[in-house]
């Protein structure tokens, strides 16, 4: 088990305390414990990718905050995401790899933008209305895991049978959209590159060719036209500078061999 400490977050953000810190790269850590997000009221990006989290009750407190990665840790009940629901400004969140992505199925994606509405990209796919709209009628209710610590809240103590029910309801209903293949988790882990470090965090789903950067909203087409004809171009200039310096080569050992040669003749 390894805490967060303040140490630890001043010396990656170099930040002068932690209420100015608005960005915290903790990716590949072996962190369980966060409690010290409650005190970062300022941060606005948080990576904390392939970690040992189990729960997201520390986040609820960072009340700025704008994009969580949290892929692959050790979240177990899908009803975690309830603590992100006070975050108004919340718009981007990864949480694949995590147990209660699988234990979830296919209606995973559905339940958490019903739980999540007004998130702009979930695991690197973006959010459409027409996404929230389906979410609203086939996504899982979930409950808050306060509630269902204490049973006289009507908190949801069996989070298992309320999926395998919810999951025979949608089969069983004609009227139910079937969630888009491409954006199943299967899918996603088949398609999903990661690239991260200590100074930068960069998240890239090939399968949909997108790329995200931390901190901010830049997409691009990793298969934009220019890459299609760059390469080629390149090759082509290259092969013609190649050949230009030979002959340029050629023309002076030529040359130098012609200077000898009237020189020998003068002499």
């Amino acid at each position: 088990m390894r805490r967060l400490t303040e140490d630890m977050i001043i010396a990656r953000t170099k930040a002068s305390d932690l209420l100015s810190v608005t960005k915290l790269n903790c990716w590949g850590t072996d962190l369980s414990d966060i409690t010290i997000l409650r005190r970062l009221q300022s941060v606005e990006v948080i990576s904390l990718s392939i970690n040992s989290i189990s729960s997201l009750s520390d986040v609820q407190y960072c009340k700025n905050l704008r994009e969580l990665y949290i892929r692959r840790n050790r979240i177990e009940d899908l009803n975690e995401v309830c603590y992100l629901r006070d975050l108004p400004t919340l718009k981007v969140l990864l949480l694949l790899e995590n147990p209660c992505v699988e234990k979830t199925g296919t209606l995973y994606r559905y339940s958490v933008i019903r739980c999540l509405p007004t998130l702009d990209t979930l695991d690197m796919i973006p959010v459409v209305q027409e996404e929230v709209e389906d979410a609203m009628k086939n996504g899982l209710e979930l409950y808050h895991p306060i509630l269902q610590k204490n049973p006289h809240h009507g908190g949801n103590n069996n989070s298992s049978s309320s999926i395998m029910e919810s999951e025979k309801n949608s089969a069983s209903s004609s009227k139910c959209a079937s969630p888009n293949p491409c954006t199943s988790p299967t899918s996603l882990h088949r398609h999903f590159r990661i690239a991260e470090s200590d100074e930068t965090f960069t998240e890239q789903f090939v399968g949909d060719q997108h790329s995200f950067t931390m901190g901010t909203k830049t997409k691009y087409n990793l298969n934009s036209q220019w890459s299609n004809y760059f390469l080629p171009f390149y090759l082509i200039v290259y092969s013609i500078f190649s050949i230009s310096i030979e002959l340029l080569s050629q023309k002076k050992d030529y040359v130098s061999k012609d200077c000898n040669v009237q020189l020998r003749r003068s002499l």
